[in-house]
């Protein structure tokens, strides 16, 4: 096979073939497709009228509402037609049986005589399965330039399509619209489809409309969902001045809300001899961590999560060691209000008491901040 001439969109042409056009709508709109196939899957457009939508009615027929509809073709690079229907359409169902089942389809159907079909009309029909003796019926082998709408469950001697679990969704849908580019004022309507996405150019953000939510996924310098676990040991010997954890460390966007753990696995002398010491750098002004935390004393005694004191970020707190070679850890959960300025939470640690057995925050330590506003 060789380039096809010409390409699209030639000013001194008159030949484009129709087959050409199609292509660049399969192009545009593909469907879920896999790589490297040579037909596109097609499907009901997410946004135009009622998204074709299959009701049953009091008689052996269905209404088909409006919209528009992307019909692959099935031969290779064929391409993929498109139809739209602006008006309740009436599809007829084939008449029951008094003893047998059967599954139909109601599908969009596009014809072609360039590829040996006797009309080049579209329409929705009936596909009707074969009877059977056992419910529910076998579905139908589809085949030509099809999309499936519904799915028509036919008992005995049924002549009402209205009967709950008759009339089975069976839409393929075409492609969502990419990010839409707006800002923070001007956010999609709420009633477009699940899973449109936008980015505010305001922000930065990334968000996601779910079931009529506006949820973000980023934010312009890092996850909303961010952590750091730590890789390597770090320790401290024979010091009790604070200094700046390597690894746990995360940045925090202004005038935001997260919600804060963090988890220290760590060693140290005996008991009430080295142990650990712990507060957060990097708060700005206006920003307030409180956290509580279940940590051992310098007694060797854990201080309840239940109940337990709220501590501010800018509170020194200090945990027992339980002798070298015999790591203990502790959590910290609480939540992080920012104010007009961002900024960087660190760890800051040392010995509470100096000691020549060093004190070690290990690896696998960790810490998480989750945006919530």
């Amino acid at each position: 096979m060789a380039p096809t001439n010409p390409a699209a969109y030639l000013q001194n042409r008159s030949d484009h073939p129709a087959q050409l056009f199609r292509m660049v709508t399969a192009g545009i709109i593909p469907g879920a497709m896999p790589a490297l196939a040579t037909s596109p899957v097609g499907g009901v457009n997410p946004y135009f009228g009622n998204r074709l939508n299959v009701t049953g009615n009091a008689a052996m027929t269905v209404n088909v509402d409006t919209g528009l509809v992307y019909m692959p073709g099935a031969a290779a690079w064929q391409g993929m037609y498109a139809g739209y229907n602006t008006a309740s359409y009436v599809v007829t169902v084939p008449a029951s049986s008094s003893t047998q089942w059967r599954s139909d389809y109601i599908v969009a159907r596009q014809h072609d005589t360039a590829f040996g079909d006797a009309d080049n009309n579209w329409d929705i029909v009936d596909v009707a399965g074969s009877f059977s003796s056992s419910a529910p019926g076998t579905l139908p082998t589809l085949s030509g330039n099809v999309v499936p709408l519904a799915i028509i469950r036919v008992v005995p001697n049924m002549t009402v399509t209205n009967g709950g679990g008759t009339v089975v969704d069976a839409r393929v849908w075409g492609n969502l619209a990419g990010p839409l580019f707006t800002n923070s004022t001007a956010l999609p309507p709420s009633t477009m489809p699940n899973g449109t996405m936008w980015v505010e150019r305001d922000t930065n953000r990334l968000g996601v409309l779910l079931n009529s939510t506006y949820c973000y996924l980023y934010n312009s310098a890092t996850l909303d969902i961010q952590e750091i676990i730590k890789t390597a040991d770090e320790t401290v010997t024979s010091s009790t001045t604070l200094q700046n954890d390597n690894q746990l460390l995360l940045p925090y966007q202004p005038n935001a809300t997260y919600i804060f753990r963090c988890w220290v696995d760590y060693e140290g002398a005996n008991v009430g001899t080295g142990d650990l010491k712990w507060n957060w750098s990097g708060l700005t002004s206006g920003t307030n961590l409180r956290y509580t935390a279940n940590y051992m004393s310098l007694t060797g005694t854990f201080s309840p999560t239940i109940g337990a004191a709220v501590n501010l970020g800018s509170s020194t707190l200090a945990a027992g060691t339980n002798g070298s070679g015999n790591p203990v850890g502790f959590e910290m959960v609480g939540s992080l209000s920012t104010g007009s300025t961002g900024g960087t939470l660190q760890l800051q640690w040392a010995q509470n008491t100096s000691n020549a057995t060093g004190t070690i925050v290990h690896a696998q330590s960790f810490l998480r901040l989750e945006r919530t506003s």
